[in-house]
């Protein structure tokens, strides 16, 4: 435990002033070359409540994690997926996020796709879900061709997220 908060803690100071690094060994058939991504997220609910948080993605060939971070940079929860079995593991770090597990994981896996898609997809995908369908929309993309402004749209939810800065 105390192993991980460590790792997690270096990755998030490494990243807090990450720019857009873009190395000539990535993977230029996917959309999101394995790296790790910082990014701004706005997610409003259909009541109109909007909430805003930061997170951090690291894509790797036998993993891939997104942790969400509070006001303070503080953890708020992380979910990983194990790429070779499927397997999910969401830990929440805040009592009142923990009724929302089952969301944070039904998140992951449509960005999952979207994350995954060869740099050639369309710019919407739709995702089936437990709770109905995510549409992805790729808004923008910077000079590697990598988004850096995209959308989940749920019939309960919309979320926008811009890639603050990532390192591949």
């Amino acid at each position: 435990m105390k192993g991980s908060f460590l790792a997690l803690l270096v990755l998030l100071v490494g990243c807090s002033s990450m720019q857009h690094r873009y190395s000539d060994t990535a993977d230029k058939d996917r959309l999101f070359p394995d790296g790790v991504y910082r990014h701004d997220v706005r997610l409003r609910s259909v009541d109109g409540k909007e909430f805003g948080f930061s997170g951090v993605v690291r894509l790797a060939p036998e993993k891939i994690a997104v942790v969400g971070l509070g006001p303070m940079r503080t953890t708020v929860f992380s979910v990983v997926e194990n790429r070779s079995s499927g397997s999910i593991k969401a830990k929440i770090y805040q009592p009142a996020m923990a009724a929302h597990e089952d969301r944070l994981v039904a998140f992951l896996k449509a960005l999952r796709v979207l994350l995954l898609q060869k740099s050639d997809a369309p710019g919407v995908s739709k995702v089936p879900g437990p709770d109905g369908t995510v549409q992805v929309i790729v808004e923008k993309r910077d000079e590697h061709g990598i988004p850096s402004q995209f959308r989940l749209e749920h019939e309960k939810f919309t979320v926008t997220v811009v890639v603050a800065g990532y390192e591949t």
